[in-house]
């Protein structure tokens, strides 16, 4: 171009020449362009050029080939996106297992500093803290004096704390005074994640007797165990697994049942607890216990159980205060024998439950045992069928004899040691079962200390097992499970209930108790 200085600005001014040269320049780029030249080749020698005399870019038109580049790139973001999503969901999940089933969503919260957190009503846990705890008024203790001995002991074992999980383990371990192990079975092998279709293992119940002499409360070191032990804060995934196949089994270490255990083992709690009122008992004139009843009952309007020939009841009801009975008890390590007189104590806490007499209610058990609140828990399959929390507090030497209870159940050892012998619901027919109306019907006719085997030879083909429970350990037992129990020394037991299951109602049917089964499906 031809650019001339102005003299009086010092500018460089555009001549007529010097457009007309411009001109040139861009038809020659516009040749060079349409014989394959550089699009910015094209460009770059235009800029002092005003804007209107700049040549205009053309749009560039989208083809197929751009398409499909484009709806690929879009694909792979969102694949991308979905992908972290999901990692981000496992991540979450190995911390906190969410398992749904039926009608019931289950979750193991995770742990904050061994305590679980706040959880949801519908979750397996309930809160561990009383201020977090959405509780009842109609079904726990409100009254003043429980208030005032809830506020004392809390003081001094107070359910949250620094270290508290821990020194409770301590404290649990060291009231096992005795060891136990499996003859023939390891609670890792034979205890996978998904209990297997011949658990639990049985042997013939004669040679579990043979043994171990249910007369007999000294230690035996080997047993017959035949069902798993699952701690609370590791084996939380079997525990739901075998309480949804309806099995027994055994829960250790739930730091809401080592808290009660703490509590109930301090020698004072329960005589002020109880004071000095009467509550009920069980009398007998020898250390064997089956339950009976005559006429209707309350609960069974329809039953009418009719006192056989030359029968006469087994046990008396009576009433006593828990002072007399720890007496009683106490007495039995050097001077009661399997001959003399026992007592076995009885504490009930009615809750929700209609048919139980308020008024004689130990209502303080459900703020003691917030385990065994009316809540869908691991303990808790079907709240709205608890039958409200039955204490019983045995004596060295009392057995009660072998039955079966017609809901599931849920019985926590807070102190002592029990023996339970167990016998799936298929052995019933060799069982020597009392039958339907009689005043004990569904337990066992035999007596199992001095089994007559040629009247009852069916007794020597029966199979079952054992497990001693110790004190802070919860059996899970399966609606229709025969059981067998002795207290091997002064123990603290308490169960609830929780709704029925079907899975073993073939079995009792076919041993005479079809009618049973009808009426508690209606």
């Amino acid at each position: 171009m031809n650019f001339t200085p102005n003299a009086k600005n010092s500018e460089f001014m555009i001549t007529n020449a010097g457009l007309a040269q411009a001109e040139r320049v861009l038809v020659s780029h516009e040749n060079k362009q349409i014989n394959g030249g550089s699009e910015s080749n094209r460009y770059s020698n235009t800029k002092g050029l005003p804007l209107k005399n700049r040549p205009r870019r053309k749009k560039r038109s989208w083809s197929n080939e751009d398409a499909l580049i484009g709806f690929f790139a879009g694909m792979s973001f969102i694949l991308i996106f979905v992908v972290i999503l999901l990692l981000h969901n496992q991540v979450q999940q190995s911390a906190n297992v969410e398992v749904s089933h039926k009608d019931q969503h289950f979750e193991v919260p995770r742990l904050n500093n061994g305590y679980i957190g706040q959880i949801s009503s519908d979750t397996i846990r309930p809160p561990r803290t009383n201020e977090e705890e959405e509780i009842d008024p109609n079904v726990v203790d409100t009254s003043p004096r429980y208030k005032h001995l809830q506020s004392k002991y809390d003081a001094i074992f107070p359910r949250r704390g620094k270290n508290k999980i821990a020194e409770r383990r301590l404290l649990v371990k060291s009231l096992h005074k005795n060891e136990y192990h499996p003859i023939d079975f390891d609670n890792e092998a034979n205890c996978p994640l998904h209990p297997s279709t011949d658990y639990p293992k049985a042997w013939k119940t004669m040679d579990i007797i043979a043994n171990w002499n249910p007369d007999d409360t000294n230690p035996h070191p080997a047993i017959y165990q035949g069902i798993c032990k699952f701690d609370f804060e590791t084996d939380f995934e079997k525990i739901y697994n075998y309480r949804k196949a309806e099995v027994p089994f055994v829960i250790q270490n739930d730091p809401d049942v080592m808290w009660t255990v703490e509590r109930w083992s301090h020698p004072q709690f329960m005589k002020d607890m109880l004071g000095s009122s009467n509550y009920r008992a069980e009398y007998s004139e020898n250390n064997h216990f089956m339950y009976w009843m005559v006429g209707g009952g309350r609960k069974k309007k329809n039953k009418k159980y009719v006192r056989p020939e030359g029968w006469s009841q087994p046990t008396k009801n009576i009433r006593m205060t828990f002072d007399d009975w720890l007496d009683k008890a106490n007495s039995t390590s050097s001077k009661t024998g399997i001959h003399d007189p026992h007592w076995y104590f009885r504490l009930i806490g009615c809750g929700g439950w209609k048919n139980c007499d308020k008024k004689s209610g130990e209502e303080f058990l459900f703020n003691e045992l917030p385990f065994f609140y009316p809540r869908k828990s691991v303990y808790m399959v079907d709240p709205a069928e608890q039958k409200g929390i039955h204490c019983r507090f045995g004596m060295r030497g009392v057995i009660a004899e072998n039955h079966y209870d017609g809901s599931r159940n849920v019985i926590a050892l807070l102190n002592g040691e029990r023996r339970y012998i167990l016998n799936h619901p298929n052995q019933c027919q060799k069982l020597a079962l009392y039958p339907l109306g009689h005043p004990s019907g569904r337990h066992s006719s035999i007596d199992w200390s001095d089994p007559d085997y040629d009247k009852h030879p069916e007794f020597t083909e029966s199979l079952g097992n054992e497990i001693v429970l110790q004190a802070g350990d919860v059996l899970y037992l399966p609606t229709y499970w025969f059981h067998y129990i002795i207290s091997l020394e002064t123990n603290f037991q308490c169960n609830t209930r929780s709704g029925i299951s079907s899975d073993y109602s073939q079995d009792l049917s076919d041993c005479g108790f079809a009618q049973v089964v009808r009426a508690q499906k209606k």
